[in-house]
């Protein structure tokens, strides 16, 4: 429970500050993670760009970030291209 007066991260923390490196490594991860699970056929990416929230694999300009070119890189690596 967070004290009184307080409120979490608004995007949470994962091995530290919220950062398109930080993001690259946790889809990187949690892809690996849940393609290969079973019962997971495909896993998709909410927002593509960034918004109001800094969340999308594009940035606001509509340039890949770290995250966007892991999502390529797996899918090259299962595919086989």
């Amino acid at each position: 429970m967070y004290p009184p007066k307080t409120r979490p991260p608004p995007s949470g923390r994962w091995h530290g500050e919220w950062s398109p490196e930080v993001q690259a490594e946790w889809v990187r991860e949690f892809y690996r993670i849940a393609l290969s699970k079973p019962f997971v056929e495909s896993v998709v990416c909410l927002r593509m760009a960034d918004g109001a929230d800094p969340n999308g694999v594009l940035d606001a300009d509509g340039k890949p970030k770290p995250a966007y070119r892991e999502i390529l890189r797996l899918r090259d690596e299962i595919t086989g291209s």
